[in-house]
Order: C-alpha cells, then structure tokens, then sequence
C-alpha cells in the first residue's frame, strides 16, 4: 500500500441470443423492445425476471434508484436502488476495456486520486493534495450538472480532513456516511475511519475509527458494497500471505463489522494486492498488484470465483488498463461497463490522475 499517495451498484445484465450486452431499463419485455426503468423505493425492492431479448429489441430507459439497491432482475432489465444511476447505452460484458482517458475537469497538478460517486453521477469524492486544504492530502467534493459533463465546482470537504493524509473516500448511497483511510491517530499507523450526518444538508460528525477492523498495522483503501454490508479493504497486519494483503469484513446483526478475514483462493501472493473494487454481484474483484518490491509500480489485475462468498481461483491481469508506471482501480460502474482508475502514466495532468476506461459493445 502507497499511503504517499492517496491513496454500488447492481448490474443487471441482458441475456440474450448468448450476449452479455447490458442494457437500461427496469421490466423486460417480451421479445422486442425492453420496457422502462422501474422507480426504486426507499428500500428498493427485487426487479422482476423480464422476458427473452428481441435479436434487434433496444434496451429500456435507466431504472430511478431508491435510497436502497435492489436485487437485479434477468431480463431486459435495468439498475435498481441506489445502484440506479445508468442504462444508456450499454456494452458487451466480455469485451475488453479501451485505453483510459482522463476523467474531464477533476485533475490538478498535484496528486488526485480515489473516487466514490453519487447514485446520480453528479457528486464526486476524492483524495487530492492541491492547494487549498488542511492536510497533506484531503477529502474534496467535486460536481458537474450532467453525468457526461466535466467537474466544474470543487470544495474541500468541510469537517473531516486532518492536518494528516486523508485519502480514499468512500460515500454511502444514501450520502449519510463518509468511509476513509487516514493517519490522523499519532502513533498509529493508517487506520479506516468513518463520519456520519443526519441529512445531505447537515456536517459530517468527527471521524472515528471503525470499530473492530484496524489493528496496529496498516490498514486502509476500502471499499463498501452498495448495501453496506461489506467491506473490503487492504493491509499488511500478520496473517496474509505478503506484505500488504486483501481483507473483507461484513456486518452482523447489531450493525458492527465482523472480524476481518483475509480473502481465500489465488487472489493474495507473497506479491502485494492492494485496492480492492467488487462487482456488484461480488464474483468479479479489481484489484492492485505489485510484483517488485523495488518500485511502487502497481497494475491491475482481475478474480474470479463461482459464488459471492467463495475462493477465487482465477487471476489475470488486464493489459489493456496499465502502463510501465502505477496503475490502481478506484470504482466499478453500476452497469459494470467503467472501471475509474488512478495512474501515473505519462500524459496525465499532475504526479497521479483520475482516469476512465470503457468497454466495447
């Protein structure tokens, strides 16, 4: 883990005619065209099972998202809950991803990096060391008035920051609780924190450890599933195969986090696995490698496993992603279509920038 650098999403997939095309949309339809996207509720609830894809039908309109992701339905079908931020139009699942490209309006010339989005599109939290915080790296927000414009308002988040590093922000769905890594505890290394509010419109309250997950170590770069049940994080505490490690920890029924445990299968080496990013039906994990202890030179790999609480047994990295330098996921689209990474390649606009890839259709 590089803590120099500061360093849900629910896919709903149209099979059809043997495609993994993704399309929006909420019911399916028949053989033809797929219906409209549904209205997530509050808490919202399973998308029903729509019917076969026509071999020339068009995908429906994007499902409204809820406060609460719901479980995806089969057909024609769109993005539900708080995942319900896409649709448009789609791309092959199995297609590999394109070159990345800058994420417009976000980079600076000193260090961006980490990215959580609202349900919406439209709200972005991320890490960067530019000028106007109070810490060495801070938490920002960062705005745009359509969810293919570029960011054009950006604010140092108010109340959380440190004199610190703080860095990896993850915001919850419902935009009521802030996740991040941070080494404001003197003495102690990176530890995850968390700050909750009451509204959007209210201040976050002071961060405060998670309790039951750090350690004396290093632990940090989480991220958290769309229910908010799961958290998957990084670090180098003893137990791991290498030096720094990927951990998960889920919720029980008081509402605290489990025990962590380390991630089973082929996913950990002697290597270090950092960042880790699910997909939204937790049998695809993104994640960080680095194969050289010499440099800080990470790429981005991809696992694999059966069932969401399985062992991953198959691991490849995704050349198309990464360059000769540090390259590192940062979020998953909800369609699963986009993957934002962080990268020092050349071509950037400071030392680490945002960056987007798409895949095919």
């Amino acid at each position: 883990m590089r803590m120099r650098v500061v360093v849900v999403l629910v896919v709903a997939a149209t099979v059809g005619c043997g495609s993994a095309t993704v399309k929006g949309g909420g019911t399916g339809g028949g053989s033809g065209n797929g219906g409209n996207g549904g209205n997530g509720g509050s808490t919202a609830g399973t998308i029903g099972s729509g019917g076969a894809a026509g071999a020339s039908g068009a995908g429906g309109g994007p499902g409204v998202g809820g406060s609460i992701g719901g479980t995806a339905g089969t057909g024609g079908g769109g993005i539900g809950g708080a995942a319900g931020t896409g649709g448009g139009a789609g791309c092959n699942l199995s297609a590999d991803f394109s070159k990345p490209t800058l994420v417009p309006g976000i980079n600076t010339n000193a260090e961006d990096d980490g990215f959580s989005l609202s349900p919406d599109q439209l709200t972005a939290w991320f890490s960067s060391s530019r000028p106007g915080g109070m810490g060495i790296q801070d938490i920002w927000i960062a705005t745009r008035p359509t969810p293919t414009a570029a960011f054009n308002s950006f604010t140092v988040a108010g109340g959380v920051n440190s004199p610190g590093l703080d860095t990896q922000p993850r915001i919850s769905n419902d935009g009521l609780t802030l996740m991040f890594t941070s080494d404001r505890n003197s003495g102690r290394a990176y530890d995850l924190v968390i700050a909750t509010r009451t509204s959007t419109a209210a201040n976050f309250s002071t961060p405060v450890e998670i309790a039951g997950v750090n350690t004396t170590s290093t632990d940090g770069e989480l991220f958290l599933t769309a229910d908010g049940q799961t958290m998957y994080f990084t670090s180098n505490r003893p137990g791991g195969p290498g030096a720094n490690d990927l951990y998960v920890a889920t919720k029980s029924a008081s509402g605290m986090f489990n025990t962590p445990a380390v991630l089973t299968g082929i996913v950990n080496t002697t290597a270090n696995e950092d960042r880790p990013v699910p997909s939204p039906d937790g049998l695809t994990l993104y994640f960080a490698r680095n194969t050289d202890p010499a440099t800080d030179n990470y790429e981005i790999w991809v696992a694999h496993r059966s069932s969401p609480t399985g062992a991953f047994n198959s691991v490849e990295i995704i050349p198309s992603l990464n360059s000769p330098l540090r390259d590192t996921p940062l979020l998953l689209s909800d369609d699963g279509c986009t993957l934002y990474l962080s990268s020092s390649r050349t071509g950037g606009v400071g030392a680490t920038d945002i960056y987007a890839a798409r895949r095919g259709n």
